[in-house]
């Protein structure tokens, strides 16, 4: 049953992740959140899906918002929704892009166009526009069969990525060197179901593009493009292909250099090419001896970054700015370039770098307990972990992409001695005395 609140209203789409953040800042702004979740047709990634929100809103602080559950059918949606007169309707997750587009469109609220919607979910679609506006893309094509697969890598005479169009995280993501690869990885994947529950009726290939792998966040509103964080990725490549995340390096908001300014100019171009107008954006980007080029752009907010880890990073956070971008208020904290909020006249603000290790799993395992709580709270840069503290015994199994990680554990330092020598120490452990990491038993 539809309730009826004083303050008003503002719809978060897919409530999970650092989306839940939203929740606070909408209270704390004194706007009331309500969570919808997006109909999902598949039954067991229905399932998937239902646990994974159930643990995120464990993190929502009571009590929790209420929540409007998507049948399917959008006229009956759109009703429900409009019952609530939304001042805002904000996408949470990369599940719920689409339709927070969609339902804003037919609220007449501030959003992304309904009709850019495959340039922001389809990485195909993506670099389509990038070729359109005479940026530099990625050699890509859609495909269907094993065949074309193999078509295009001899076509281009060089290794390849094959992943779902639809996605993230690396789920999915295969790099192929040879064909026997390629015939291997299509035969698996053309079978296998995307993040929407939909079977892989076609996959993306693309050319394989080899550099530093940079993050660059902005937050948009009325068209106009705000640089918030640049970060950048190091990944280990595993023995069948697949890239796994080891850290993601989160660089201080008053960090300067020419690369920098040169990717945010970048980022912004991507955008107005795609045609993105309002909220935050998490971008992706590489860097080769060609230069810059994207790899994708997730129109959500980033992944699994704590509010008072952003904070400390670049003085504030995304949820709260993406909340300000819809909602037309002011964003002078941020600005379009790092360091241009800072005037003569205004007092130095101090900021630090952060570190999120992402625990690698080496096999499929029951874990007993987690020694490394015992000890990681002593480095002298920790902030916090996700992810690790838990119910035990419990099953893990060997990390192949960014879903099937270990556990995180973020640092956080204005020294960046100390912090990259406290990373070694959990690199050190987890390469060399996994069990200092996790109490475990093979499987």
């Amino acid at each position: 049953m539809v309730q009826y609140f004083t303050m008003e209203n503002i719809i978060i789409v897919e409530c999970t992740s650092s989306a839940t953040e939203y929740v606070r800042d909408a209270r704390e702004l004194g706007y009331n959140p309500v969570i919808l979740e997006v109909f999902i047709d598949n039954p067991e990634t229905l399932k998937v899906c239902e646990a994974f929100r159930r643990q995120w809103y464990k993190q929502i602080q009571a009590p929790l918002p209420e929540i409007i559950r998507d049948t399917g059918d959008f006229e009956i949606l759109l009703s429900s929704v409009s019952a609530y007169e939304p001042v805002a309707v904000i996408p949470g997750h990369e599940l719920g892009v689409a339709l927070a587009s969609r339902l804003s469109e037919a609220l007449g609220l501030p959003g992304n166009p309904v009709h850019i919607i495959p340039g922001m979910i389809e990485k195909y679609e993506m670099h389509k526009a990038l070729k359109r506006a005479g940026l530099r893309y990625i050699r890509s094509r859609k495909i269907k069969t094993t065949e074309e697969a193999l078509s295009f890598y001899r076509e281009i005479k060089k290794s390849v990525v094959i992943k779902p169009d639809i996605g993230g995280g690396s789920i999915g993501c295969h790099i192929c060197h040879s064909e026997d690869e390629i015939i291997k990885v299509t035969e698996t994947e053309l079978s296998s179901f995307n993040m929407y529950g939909d079977k892989n009726e076609t996959l993306l290939i693309q050319e394989f593009i080899d550099g530093k792998e940079y993050v660059i966040d902005t937050i948009s509103q009325d068209g106009k493009h705000y640089f918030e964080f640049a970060a950048y990725y190091k990944k280990n490549t595993t023995h069948d292909g697949r890239k796994v995340y080891d850290i993601t390096y989160y660089m201080k908001r008053d960090a300067e250099s020419d690369t920098l300014r040169e990717l945010i100019f970048y980022a912004f171009k991507v955008l107005d090419a795609i045609g993105i107008v309002v909220g935050p954006v998490h971008g992706e980007f590489m860097i080769d001896n060609d230069g810059i080029v994207l790899m994708e752009i997730n129109c959500r907010p980033c992944g699994s970054t704590p509010r008072e880890f952003s904070d400390q990073i670049i003085g504030t956070h995304e949820t709260l700015l993406g909340l300000k971008a819809y909602l037309g208020m002011d964003l002078s904290e941020i600005s379009t370039l790092p360091k241009e909020e800072q005037t003569q006249n205004s007092p130095a603000k101090t900021y630090k770098s952060g570190l999120q290790k992402l625990i690698i799993v080496p096999e499929n395992m029951t874990v007993e307990s987690a020694p490394i709580l015992e000890w990681v709270k002593e480095l002298p840069s920790y902030h916090s972990t996700e992810g690790i503290d838990g119910v035990f015994p419990r099953e893990l199994p060997r990390t192949v992409d960014l879903a099937t990680d270990g556990g995180m554990v973020y640092l956080l330092s204005a020294d960046e001695e100390a912090l990259w020598a406290d990373y070694k120490k959990i690199k050190d452990a987890e390469q060399n005395s996994f069990d200092k990491i996790y109490k475990y038993q093979s499987k």
